[in-house]
């Protein structure tokens, strides 16, 4: 997929969680906050070398943008977050994902 493509369709993903009033959390420790109301958690371009793990005490997260860090891995345990509809992990160091992304719809 071409990279222009990723940016309308994450742009449009954003604008989709907007229209639906639902905050986009740009800071971990902000969305930690307020746990039960998290949809949309956006990091990227945080320089990310290893996942934050209390991501997966969001379990009402639908959408997460991890692109444009630099994680090398990702954790098992993704069942956690049964309401996960998208995840953008691109421009990433990944070589390989866990088998719990099986979990996800």
């Amino acid at each position: 997929m071409k990279p222009w493509l990723f940016l309308v369709l994450e742009f449009a993903l954003i604008l989709q969680g907007w229209a639906q009033n639902e905050k986009v959390y740009t800071d971990l420790n902000d969305a930690l906050l307020h746990k039960e109301n998290v949809t949309h958690l956006d990091l990227s371009r945080q320089r990310l070398k290893d996942f934050p793990l209390e991501i997966f005490e969001l379990t009402g997260l639908q959408y997460l943008d991890l692109g444009k860090n630099k994680l090398s891995q990702l954790p098992e345990g993704w069942e956690v977050l049964p309401e996960l509809k998208t995840i953008i992990l691109q421009r990433n160091k990944l070589t390989t994902l866990p088998a719990s992304f099986g979990a996800l719809k």
